[in-house]
């Protein structure tokens, strides 16, 4: 089952790393250089002028802040014939959600520190200091980590494992990159799907059938 997944892992990531080259493109590459320079001189200079009224910055944090604590889901690497041709394997498929629920949350809670750090000296500046800084990073890991157990805690239901959620998410999942590469180059593997707005009926009504 190890050997499986792991083929799974190593083709999708092959796939992902040939749409790479097509996204990373001199001219894209180029935009990006000048684009991070613009964005680094311009923080240097909120750190030497820095602002008495520290709320926008605050504001900016937490929105920041929990944009990176939603950002990231679980690679199961499942696929629809699963539901079919491991069904035998149930108890082999828990025990690879869990530990891909594991590296998951790890990729994840390194890149959301990875971002975190960048606050550091905005912390500074307004004078909590490094140690509450630490304490905002950690309590960010703690609510990743609660977050992550949530999303993993819907893969299971009282009978077993819920074959058609873990499946669609994955498929989910993947389409977002898909749907990434594809503003760049075409990709073959994207699928349409139609999903209901309920909040929105009250516009049908105004409508004639």
């Amino acid at each position: 089952m190890k050997d499986l997944f792991l083929k799974r892992k190593q083709a999708f990531r092959k796939e992902c790393l040939g749409y790479l080259r097509y996204v990373l493109n001199d001219h894209f590459v180029l935009f990006l250089l000048v684009l991070l320079g613009f964005l680094a001189y311009q923080y240097s200079q909120l750190l030497q002028d820095f602002p008495e009224n520290h709320w926008p910055i605050l504001l900016f944090v937490g929105i920041t802040s929990v944009l990176l604590l939603l950002w990231g889901g679980i690679a199961t690497y499942m696929e629809a014939p699963d539901k079919l041709f491991l069904l035998v394997g149930e108890e082999e498929i828990k025990l690879h959600l869990k530990r891909q629920t594991g590296i998951s949350l790890v990729f994840w809670f390194f890149v959301q520190t990875l971002f975190l750090l960048l606050f550091a000296p905005l912390f500074l500046a307004m004078g909590y200091g490094l140690p509450v800084f630490l304490v905002y990073v950690l309590l960010l890991g703690v609510g990743k980590y609660f977050l992550f157990r949530q999303k993993a805690s819907k893969f299971f239901t009282e009978t077993g494992l819920d074959w058609d959620y873990v499946i669609s998410q994955e498929s989910k999942r993947k389409q977002v990159l898909l749907r990434f590469f594809a503003l760049f180059t075409q990709v073959k593997g994207i699928s349409n799907s139609v999903k209901r707005r309920a909040y929105l009926d009250f516009i049908l009504k105004a409508v004639q059938k």
